[in-house]
């Protein structure tokens, strides 16, 4: 997290004692091990959003497959039948690029809210919360401030594609259903914003609910 400072040295009654000094000025200190970690400690103001890499991958192969699955299920299954078709497929490949950012953000949030389901079954499961949990849950719960920034970044794209296929259309030509799918829409995007700017740290730290128990 933000406040965690990481150290490194080879005398353990040192280490606790910068570890006593870092508490006192409310961080927490990360033990890297011996001094040949130092180096790697000294890289990590050079790296380029080191925690983003995993998140960012698995976001980007998650809409690449979610888009090919969309497009090949619209150009193959014509009227029932199995077949490829050419007809439209440049509309098809607009109109596909916009529902995948749709797909992708649903997606994303639930990824964001499920560990969280499967830690807690887990921690009923063994009946305790002290336990350590699996190395791959563990670096998946980490990842959801990102996972959640991002479905925040695919939900914006496609509510501003559809924006832009609304405005060209007359009131006349608008649908009551589409009508009712927009207001949903802006509400829903309301609160994934109010969920993406609660998500970071600087506003989460600084929030109180005192008003409302």
């Amino acid at each position: 997290g933000g406040r965690e400072l990481p150290i490194a040295g080879a005398e353990k009654w040192a280490k606790d004692a910068v570890g006593e000094i870092i508490q006192k000025m409310g961080y927490r200190a990360t033990d890297y091990g011996n001094l040949k970690a130092a180096r790697e400690i000294e890289n990590i103001t050079l790296s380029f959003f080191p925690k983003w890499r995993a998140p960012l991958t698995v976001s980007f192969l998650l809409w690449v497959f979610l888009y090919l699955l969309i497009f090949l299920r619209g150009q193959t299954c014509v009227q029932g039948r199995v077949e490829w078709s050419w007809e439209g497929i440049i509309e098809t490949i607009d109109r596909d690029f916009n529902q995948a950012f749709d797909t992708h953000a649903i997606t994303m949030l639930a990824a964001c809210y499920l560990p969280g389901v499967l830690a807690a079954y887990l921690q009923l499961a063994r009946g305790t919360k002290y336990s350590e949990f699996p190395g791959w849950l563990d670096r998946w719960m980490k990842m959801r401030k990102y996972l959640g920034l991002l479905m925040l970044l695919s939900a914006s794209v496609h509510g501003c594609l559809y924006l832009l296929r609304w405005v060209d259309r007359t009131p006349a030509e608008r649908q009551w259903h589409e009508i009712m799918f927009m207001n949903a829409g802006v509400l829903g995007f309301a609160l994934a914003v109010i969920l993406g700017i609660t998500s970071l740290p600087s506003v989460s730290s600084s929030l109180s609910w005192r008003e409302f128990r």
